[in-house]
């Protein structure tokens, strides 16, 4: 949840959104390259074109910086998954 609201932070179009199985939904982007803020390890932030798979990396590996709007995108994400998750908790 918190590397999907880092890619919509990023602006990473989501194509598809797989909610077959409520309590495991499943975020589809369309591959590209957008301009992230990464820190190096002398702490240095520096840009570059990343794609979904590095940004992934740079996430995983705690140097992606996070743009301001992410908190509000996190938030957004909790509500709509954890929602939609209440609303069809008839799947087990």
């Amino acid at each position: 949840m918190y590397l999907i609201a880092a890619f919509l932070a990023y602006g990473f179009e989501r194509v598809d959104l797989d909610r077959a199985n409520p309590n495991r939904q499943k975020f589809h982007f369309k591959d590209g390259k957008k301009l992230v803020f990464i820190k190096n390890l002398d702490g240095e932030v520096h840009k570059e074109y990343f794609d979904l798979d590095s940004t992934r990396q740079a996430f995983s590996n705690n140097m992606l910086l996070l743009p301001g709007s992410y908190p509000s995108i996190l938030k957004s994400l909790k509500q709509d998954i954890l929602t939609y998750k209440q609303n069809n908790n008839d799947y087990k």
